[in-house]
């Protein structure tokens, strides 16, 4: 995996996600955009009481001696699995995703595409295909598939297609921290949604394909959700290399002439509001960039940062050759010296304000470890630690 370069701006920042008229209903809370509702329990008086959630830290990794994928659950190691042909499990850790507390891995060759979850083979199909995304709905299991060869897709339920596209290309992926951890696959108002583009803009919605009709001023989509019902889309207009956000029929030009382009633009959306970020280029000097609706423009130097979007805050991670740069809206930025493994962007969770990063030192006579709150935590694996999560 590359390092990404770049320098965070030492100065206090923080994201306005500001409201709109008429958009109130579009940023109510939506559990399939973060959080957890409480569960809730009555006393002898008939009175019910809200019982809190117990939450643990999983962390996921590679353990190189001993071949296999490992899940850690608050520290305690509680499943390994061997990965190889025979087992029809990758040693790659683009392959397995640590989703809800549970280790899915995909595996594919001539012989088909397998997926698992904790060990156990779910389901084997033909074809290749790399997954794109991956939502679990009760004891259902949905995934898009996109084929190795480059062209088209197959969106399935338990393993059979629902939906297939011979040149279709997804929006989103299980590494674009922008779609959570399923992926492109995601839940909008009880429906499974994913987008895609092939020839128009497509959303599809509980298996339905609905053609997405923009205005001609529309060049390009960078990034397609739906969102409460209401179609969101980040494009570029009229050829210009300034980012647009289009909610429903809604418009908010953000123009910044001191820019010549910009690219990898990508919706965020948590329960205040939507934002989006980005990188724009001005000569030589590339920079990320966030915008709230209200037009709010904060700005990274360089590239490649990773954000992670809580209920009502926002953090983000950024490596570099030689340190790894943290901000939480409450604490600002931190740094973390040192040369570490670029994993992936599930290598971060951020949850109740908290940022935990799990890293790999390069030096490999140094354990990988987790940083929470300024504390390290040790993992004695010979390998890499891939993903971390907290939750129920």
């Amino acid at each position: 995996m590359k390092n990404f370069s770049g320098r965070v701006a030492l100065c206090a920042i923080c994201f306005v996600l500001s409201s709109c008229n008429g958009l109130d209903d579009l940023f109510g809370f939506r559990e399939d955009f973060g959080g957890t509702q409480g569960k809730s329990s009555s006393d002898s008086s008939g009175v019910r009481k809200p019982i809190p959630d117990i939450r643990n830290v999983y962390v996921s990794g590679i353990d190189r001696q001993d071949s296999s994928l490992v899940l850690f659950k608050n520290g305690e190691q509680i499943l390994s699995v061997p990965y190889g042909e025979e087992f029809r499990v990758s040693g790659d850790p683009d392959m397995h995703h640590l989703i809800n507390g549970s280790l899915f891995t995909e595996y594919h060759d001539a012989q088909g595409t397998t997926i698992g979850r904790d060990s156990i083979i779910l389901f084997t199909y033909d074809g290749e295909e790399t997954l794109r995304g991956l939502l679990t709905d009760g004891d259902d299991v949905y995934t898009i598939g996109q084929r190795c060869s480059g062209c088209g897709f197959v969106f399935r339920k338990n393993g059979e297609p629902l939906l297939e596209s011979d040149y279709g290309q997804v929006y989103g992926s299980m590494y674009d921290a922008s779609y959570m951890r399923t992926g492109a696959l995601y839940k909008d108002n009880g429906s499974v949604c994913f987008a895609y583009y092939s020839d128009k803009c497509h959303i599809v919605t509980d298996g339905v394909d609905n053609i997405i009709n923009t205005p001609q001023s529309v060049k390009e989509i960078f990034d397609l959700r739906i969102v409460n019902g209401t179609v969101c889309y980040v494009s570029n207009d009229n050829y210009s290399s300034e980012p647009v956000l289009h909610l429903d029929k809604q418009t908010f030009d953000f123009t910044t002439s001191s820019y010549s382009s910009g690219r990898d633009f990508r919706i965020y959306a948590r329960e205040d509001g939507i934002f989006f970020c980005g990188s724009l280029k001005n000569v030589n000097k590339w920079i990320t960039a966030c915008w709230s609706m209200g037009g709010e423009l904060q700005t990274f130097s360089g590239t490649g940062c990773n954000f992670y979007r809580d209920d009502d805050s926002c953090a983000f991670t950024q490596y570099s050759a030689n340190i790894v740069q943290c901000y939480t809206e409450d604490k600002g930025p931190e740094s973390l010296k040192g040369r570490y493994e670029y994993v992936s962007c599930w290598n971060a969770d951020y949850t109740d304000g908290v940022l935990r990063a799990v890293l790999t030192p390069k030096d490999k006579n140094q354990k990988p470890f987790m940083w929470e709150n300024g504390k390290k935590t040790y993992f004695d694996i010979k390998g890499s630690l891939t993903s971390v999560y907290y939750g129920i």
